[in-house]
Parts: structure tokens; C-alpha cells; sequence
């Protein structure tokens, strides 16, 4: 399948906060445990409008972010305030992006959603396996009394993290992503923000212009760019790596076919904490070579399994990446290009 990846700065937002769904800390300290399930309600049942800065790579971008939660359906819009004009926005189970007004850009999605928003719990590995927690200090973030929270691992397949959650609401405010050397590969958080907000439907509508532009008879016959992807429940992997990092689960499986009718799986695996997903593609394809990216602490790692497609992508350390994606190759050749990991 072909995975849409937005402009990096929005797309690095996005991911973080996705990964800010529930987390559960079966941790020895009760007080790190309910600070998480504090921010795991917080994050999905506030409405709230404020600005949000992310600095990765020596960059700063800023954003405006708006959700609001009626019966349990959340509506959000997150819009670039500098760089190329580009939003992205959520209701319900359906998302879409565009870059500078270009309705190609428009697409809808809902399958992160479904995977991440119904996550097991108790089912998870126990945090404390993988990580060291413990509370930190008190702060100041947007105006508002925060308290610290680290989270450092216990192997090298899992970056380490600070939390700064609202000491009244449990509200996540601000976070950092460190490497094993307490190195920041990426802070973003909260300079404004209102709680409680009264979000209207304007609030939540795109902004960005969107020029209409022909479409082609070629379009035409594939559908439109806007068609969701079509999702089957949970199923039973065909093509799942038989080793995982320690503390690492399948934790959900979804079967789909894409808006070009091109059929793939879904399985996305996670420790309670950090998740990571693969995109298996069933539809023949031109043979391609194996690549390995990054956007800050996001890897994505792309390549054939017979004719296969697979891409492996997720907030992690590129061994965990390089880990599973050497089970899927195809060939001594191609394994050689990954670099050499655990």
C-alpha cells in the first residue's frame, strides 16, 4: 500500500500525539500509575483550543490545535502556522490533510484510529518491564502547574521520554523524546492553552484553500484521491516477524483494501507505551529496494518480501525498525543493505 506520510513538521505532530492514548503504568509507585491514567482520560474526553511548538533537527514549528469530544466523538483541527499552509482535520474516524490547497492532497483514513483507539490494556506488557518510571518536579507549562514524569528504558529498542502533565486536570502539556544518552531528538509542547474551551463548528472547519483543479479520466476510473480505506475486523496475520523485541505485543491485526483497490494488512504492536506498525501490501509491485528514513525519532523502513511490499514504521530507535525488518527480506542480498543491528 502506499502510506501517505504528510510535510514532516505536521506529521511528526501527529504521531505524537496519536501516541498519546492510553497508557497504562502497572508500575511499583501507585502515583506514576494514576498520573497516566489521569493523561490517558485527560487527552480523550477534554475539549480545549491553544498554540503547540515542536523543535526537531535545529527547527521550530508552530501550530494551532483545536479538539473538541461530544458523546465520545472527537473533532479536531491542527493547522501549520509557518511553513508551506497546510492542516490537517479529524472527526470522528476520518481524517484529512492538504498541503497549500491542492484537494489531491485530501484524502480520508481511518484505520489509525481503529487500531489505536481500542488498545487492549490489559492485555499490554507491564510497563515497568521496559521502563524505569518516576516522578520528576513541578513546572510551569503554558501558564499552568505541571508535573514531570521519566520514563527512561531498559534496552536500547525504545527511546527514553519526559512527560509534563497539568497537576489539575492530568492534561499532557509537554514532552521530550531522548536517545539512551539523555540526548533530545525532539520537545514539543503547549506555550497557550484553554481547557474546557467552547469549540464551535467554524472552529473546526479546514481553512486552507482548496483550488479545484480538472480531473482526469484516468481519476476518474480509480475512484477519488478522497476514498477511505476499507477495513475488515481483527484477523489472523499470514505475515508476522516470528522474534519481537522484548516487552513488545501484536496487539491489533486489520485487514483493508486501499483507495486504489489494492488489498493489505495492518499489524500494529506496541509495549504500553511506544507502538510500532507494519503495512504489508498483497498486490504485486515493481521490485524496489530497501530504504531506511527517519523524521526526527520516526523511522520508516520500506522494502519487497517476494512480491511483497512491506513498510515498517514507528517512534523507535532504528535497530527495532532494522530488527524486524531483516524477518521480512527476501534475500541474503537485501539483508546486507539494512544496517547491521541486534
Amino acid at each position: 500500500m502506499n502510506i501517505k506520510v504528510l510535510n514532516k513538521p505536521l506529521a511528526g505532530v501527529l504521531l505524537s500525539l496519536w501516541a498519546l492514548g492510553p497508557a497504562l503504568a502497572n508500575d511499583q509507585d501507585p502515583s506514576v500509575r494514576e498520573w497516566l491514567d489521569r493523561m490517558a482520560l485527560a487527552v480523550e474526553t477534554l475539549d480545549y483550543r491553544g498554540t503547540l511548538v515542536q523543535i526537531r533537527g535545529g527547527q521550530m514549528n508552530a501550530f494551532e490545535v483545536m479538539r473538541r469530544v461530544d458523546e465520545g466523538v472527537v473533532q479536531e483541527r491542527v493547522y501549520a502556522l509557518n511553513g508551506p499552509a497546510q492542516e490537517w482535520v479529524r472527526d470522528d474516524d476520518q481524517y484529512r490533510s492538504t498541503l497549500s490547497g491542492s484537494p489531491r492532497d485530501w484524502y480520508q483514513a481511518d484505520l489509525q484510529n481503529r487500531l489505536m483507539a481500542h488498545q487492549p490494556l490489559d492485555q499490554l506488557a507491564d510497563l515497568a518491564s521496559a521502563y524505569e518510571l518516576r516522578l520528576g518536579g513541578t513546572d510551569r507549562v503554558a501558564g499552568l502547574r505541571a508535573q514531570r514524569i521519566d520514563i527512561w528504558p531498559k534496552d536500547q529498542f525504545r527511546y527514553a521520554q519526559r512527560l509534563w502533565l497539568d497537576t489539575q486536570t492530568g492534561m499532557w502539556l509537554r514532552s521530550m523524546v531522548l536517545d539512551r544518552n539523555g540526548r533530545v531528538l525532539q520537545e514539543q509542547g503547549f506555550v497557550q492553552l484553554e481547557l474546557g474551551a467552547t469549540v464551535m463548528d467554524s472552529d473546526l472547519a479546514p481553512k486552507t484553500e482548496v483550488v479545484e483543479t480538472p480531473t482526469t479520466q484516468a481519476e476518474e476510473q480509480s475512484g477519488p484521491a478522497s476514498a477511505p480505506a476499507q477495513i475488515s475486523g481483527m484477523l489472523r496475520p499470514l505475515w508476522a516477524p516470528q522474534r519481537l523485541p522484548a516487552h513488545f505485543q501484536l496487539i491489533n491485526a486489520r485487514h483493508g483494501r486501499s483507495e486504489v483497490d489494492s488489498a493489505f494488512d495492518h499489524l500494529l504492536f506496541s509495549d504500553g507505551l511506544t507502538s510500532f506498525s507494519i503495512y504489508i501490501d498483497h498486490a504485486p509491485r515493481q521490485a524496489m529496494p530497501t530504504r531506511l528514513s527517519a523524521m526526527g525519532p520516526l523511522h520508516i523502513l520500506s522494502g519487497m518480501m517476494g512480491q511483497r511490499q512491506f513498510t515498517i514504521m514507528g517512534q523507535v530507535p532504528a535497530q527495532t525498525i532494522q530488527f524486524i525488518g531483516r524477518q521480512f527480506l527476501s534475500s541474503a542480498e537485501t539483508k546486507s543493505e539494512v544496517m547491521d543491528g541486534p
